[in-house]
């Protein structure tokens, strides 16, 4: 009888949710090939005076369906599902099957990495997110503005929609700021729907000088950024050195070095994270390093900040710093 009471208790409260939204209406469930994910489901929301008919795909299975098994009682597993809102052209009611492709490979991402994405991050792909979806090599997240966060027996999600962005936007997110993009986003579709085909904000005539303006007077916003790789060796004899491994190397390259000048220049810092060891990199002078723990702090000095930003614009496999002498930088694939 326990189990009875236990068994779905939290796919009951995401059912009641999505009943609310959708009353009436059936949705299309992907429940194989879907990964750690238990199913995906997409469903036809309607045409509003602002945004076009879409499908809107939600997971279910980043968060505790059943009993409770994790340890934090205020959050239902990862504390997240995803969403994807995409459009139906024209009417079109052909299900696209990409998004539930993508969505799958994020969730994949949580579980092997432990990186929960979360309202305000971005990732970026080398290429196409998928084969189907050309011109979209980046994803933003913001709360979905529709389903938000609802509580269940085992604690509360929130729903995190995952919205596609055009590669020049996508690399305008590390010298700028996500939510901000998405707000002038949401000016042109609020509900965030993803076209495949929706032509770069940098083409409209006048949003986008004005992202350009925004991005260059306001700067980055953006203070953690997680990575697949961070590790550093350290040795004190015969002379005292660290090096640091970050991975993976194309997307270090890429995101990376718009980052570091767009903090540093500002004197702001910047942290990278990976399972629970933390690189803290702090504008100032003298350069140098101090490792403590699971943290190793690095004050990246001017000359410092130079030397890293020439070594990500080059093909060149590590960095031995000539102004910081034993400090080293490798980047992995």
């Amino acid at each position: 009888m326990v189990e009875d009471v236990i068994e779905g208790r939290g796919r009951r409260a995401i059912d009641v949710a999505l009943r609310a939204r959708y009353p009436g209406r059936a949705p299309v469930t992907f429940g194989a090939g879907v990964g750690e994910l238990a199913e995906i489901r997409a469903y036809l929301h309607p045409a509003t005076g602002t945004d076009p008919e879409h499908w809107h795909f939600v997971t279910l299975g980043l968060s505790e369906l059943d009993d409770k098994v994790s340890a934090d009682p205020e959050r239902s597993g990862w504390g997240i599902e995803l969403t994807a809102r995409v459009e139906a052209p024209d009417g079109e009611r052909v299900l696209p099957e990409w998004p539930a492709s993508v969505l799958t490979k994020l969730a994949a991402y949580v579980h092997e990495t432990g990186h929960v994405f979360d309202d305000g991050h971005h990732t970026s792909t080398e290429g196409a997110v998928h084969e189907d979806a050309p011109l979209i090599t980046g994803l933003a997240f913001r709360r979905d503005p529709e389903l938000g966060v609802v509580g269940t027996p085992n604690g509360a999600l929130t729903f995190l929609q995952a919205v596609g962005l055009r590669e020049d936007e996508a690399a305008l997110l590390s010298r700028w700021s996500v939510k901000a993009f998405l707000d002038v986003l949401a000016e042109q579709t609020p509900l965030l729907v993803t076209r495949p085909d929706r032509p770069s904000l940098f083409r409209h005539p006048v949003i986008g000088p004005t992202l350009e303006q925004r991005a260059a007077a306001e700067g980055s916003r953006e203070s953690l950024v997680f990575a697949d790789t961070l590790t550093w060796e350290i040795s004190r004899w015969p002379r005292r050195k660290v090096r640091v491994s970050i991975g993976p190397a194309d997307i270090a390259r890429r995101n990376l070095r718009p980052l570091l000048a767009a903090r540093t220049s500002r004197g702001e810092p910047f942290r990278m994270v990976r399972e629970g060891r933390i690189l803290r990199l702090n504008p100032g002078e003298p350069a140098g390093w101090e490792a403590t723990g699971d943290t190793l702090v690095l004050t990246a000095s001017p000359a410092l900040v130079a030397e890293l930003d020439a070594f990500l614009a080059a093909d060149q496999p590590s960095l031995q710093s000539r102004c910081l002498p034993g400090f080293v930088v490798a980047l992995v694939e």
